[in-house]
């Protein structure tokens, strides 16, 4: 009888670890197979953010500083830079105030929204509040310094001037403006008022 008793213990024992690995086993490829999916939803990219007829409005120390208006805007995932494109127009305004300081308008842009950083592409126009304005391919903005600068051919009007350039760089206003290589132009100091070619 006790031959039979160990047999039948020794049995059910065997039994009972043979359904607990079982068990065991099919946990793990439950287990291995979720952290494969948590993988492959890791590995997927998300696709940037879409935005049609965009409006987006930059502070400074709670004021409003700019607003920034697009046909189209693409976000990336982090939402740190913006692509725009079509009609792209940036209103930069006087802390306080809210009065107009500039108008920048391009067909293309790039923006770091971090840091207020603007790159406007194709087609660029800025216009100051005095109705000064600079036209060229290619122009930054960089909002906390309150700088215009490009380093592509650009022509500019301002106090009744006109002139081309290779470079330039400005305040936002176009108090400061520095020209680098001029081209061509017509300049006068005085009250006359040069034509334009």
């Amino acid at each position: 009888m006790k031959g039979k008793g160990l047999l039948i213990i020794t049995f059910c024992l065997f039994a009972f670890l043979l359904v607990f690995f079982l068990l065991q086993s099919q946990e793990e490829e439950v287990i291995s197979s979720e952290s494969e999916t948590e993988e492959e939803e890791e590995e997927v990219v998300s696709q940037p953010v879409d935005i049609k007829k965009a409006m987006v409005r930059g502070w400074q120390q709670g004021e409003l500083t700019w607003l920034l208006e697009a046909e189209r805007m693409e976000l990336d995932k982090n939402t740190t830079e913006a692509h725009c494109q079509g009609g792209v127009k940036l209103v930069v305004l006087e802390a306080g105030t809210q009065k107009e300081r500039a108008t920048l308008v391009a067909e293309r842009a790039r923006i770091n929204l971090d840091q207020n950083q603007f790159r406007f592409l194709q087609e660029v126009k800025a216009t100051s509040a005095s109705g000064d304005r600079i036209e060229t391919s290619v122009l930054e903005y960089r909002d906390e310094e309150e700088i215009l600068q490009t380093d592509t051919p650009a022509r500019v009007y301002f106090d009744g001037n006109y002139l081309e350039c290779q470079s330039l760089i400005s305040d936002i206003d176009f108090k400061n403006p520095e020209f680098f290589g001029v081209q061509s132009g017509r300049f006068s100091l005085g009250e006359g008022s040069p034509s334009e070619e």
